[in-house]
């Protein structure tokens, strides 16, 4: 209850570049909801306002311009309810496959 998730993923920069949408599924025990981000996913501002409803939400927090031709995309999924999260799984494009973990994951609670 009040508590998020930070997730990042590195993505080649042409590929961020024709993504328009993501589809992110949350899940708690039996509670699983699915949410569409659709936004400019190279933008560093983000897309604004998180999606989603009284359990979760989720929200694009930004593109960083990694300089070598990929970009590091960051998202947050805020936990609403009193359920904590089982798990998050965020849509790839075509073709893209998720690696094995690399730099930190942290979960904070927030006010």
């Amino acid at each position: 209850d009040g508590s998020y998730d930070v997730f990042k993923y590195t993505l080649p920069a042409d590929v961020v570049a024709a993504m328009t949408s993501m589809q992110v599924e949350a899940k708690a025990s039996t509670d699983s909801r699915i949410y569409d981000l659709a936004c400019d996913f190279t933008n560093p501002e983000g897309c604004g306002l998180p999606v989603g409803d009284d359990a979760y939400s989720v929200s694009f927090d930004g593109a960083t311009d990694n300089g070598d031709g990929t970009y590091t995309l960051t998202f947050t999924v805020y936990v609403h309810g009193e359920h904590g999260l089982s798990h998050v799984s965020f849509s790839l494009p075509e073709g893209q496959t998720a690696g094995g973990l690399t730099g930190n994951y942290s979960t904070e609670g927030c006010d």
